[in-house]
């Protein structure tokens, strides 16, 4: 036995605590980077859903706005074609406001010399594409036209039309047209 003055020596501490202090920290670091790839990761793809969801939702908007323009456009009455035309050029822009409004004195001529009065009936309409700034949606509308002095019986038919629409501040405008009225 050492005697009680002897003088101890210290015993070193292993090296394990500190091996496992790094082992720990390089863990920790590697799970750190793998949960902020896999958050990254979540989050573009959250995102990109989020984006096309958007644009869903904004496109579905254009084929609504595009139903309601064409019920507008196919139902008229010569006696208030002022309202008639001011509700068509309101909805429009681009190319076709500029042919509708070029075309407002021959049109007006056209239906009041005819009397006609025309009434939308059923309208359907299907998105081809779109986004949040345009959409080119497809649309058959139905129509049903008295015209003369006295009426005459009323003649039903369907009008075709592809719109295109754009988005202009939270608005959607018909800003070209195709119609198997004016020929396309």
């Amino acid at each position: 036995m050492a005697p009680d003055n002897a003088k101890r020596t210290p015993v070193k501490p292993t090296a394990t605590k500190p091996r496992a202090l790094v082992v720990a920290v390089a863990v920790l670091s590697v799970l750190i980077v793998v949960m902020t790839i896999a958050a990254a990761a979540f989050y573009a793809k959250y995102r990109t859903a989020s984006d096309k969801n958007d644009a869903a939702v904004a496109a579905e908007g254009a084929r609504r706005e595009a139903c309601l323009y064409a019920a507008r456009l196919v139902s008229f009455d010569y006696r208030s074609l002022d309202t008639y035309f001011t509700r068509i050029a309101d909805g429009a822009s681009g190319d076709w406001k500029a042919n509708f409004e070029s075309s407002i004195a021959q049109t007006r001529d056209s239906l009041t010399a005819s009397r006609s009065v025309a009434s939308a009936g059923d309208v359907q309409c299907g998105l081809v594409e779109g986004d949040e700034s345009s959409a080119t949606v497809v649309i058959v509308a139905a129509q049903s036209i008295v015209s003369g002095d006295p009426p005459s019986a009323p003649s039903n038919s369907q009008v075709y039309m592809v719109a295109m629409m754009v988005n202009d501040g939270g608005k959607w405008f018909c800003d070209k047209l195709v119609t198997s009225l004016n020929g396309g």
